[in-house]
């Protein structure tokens, strides 16, 4: 692949062709990724999602243990019972 194929098609042969112009390389990914010389890209919305709902189960976790520890057995058994649905529904994905 050539510089000039490049250009024509925005996409590099393979690998080796990102060391091959990295000098020419370098500054337009600088531009098109705002400042940043390695691509950043996006967290894909599953991901993101899946994320959440783990950091909801950590934290819900963390409650069930002070409700537990409180003696508080009613309120940690909903709250048992929604880390339980939001582990079901991470399964069906």
């Amino acid at each position: 692949l050539s510089f000039e194929e490049f250009l024509q098609t925005n996409r590099v042969g393979c690998s080796e062709c990102y060391e091959a112009f990295e000098e020419q390389l370098v500054p337009i990914i600088g531009r098109v990724q705002n400042g940043y010389k390695n691509h950043v890209g996006k967290v894909p919305a599953e991901v993101e999602r899946a994320e959440g709902v783990q950091n909801e189960i950590s934290r819900l976790q963390e409650k069930l243990a002070q409700l537990v520890k409180n003696e508080e057995f009613e309120e940690a058994a909903v709250v048992r019972d929604e880390i339980k649905a939001l582990r079901a529904g991470g399964e069906d994905r």
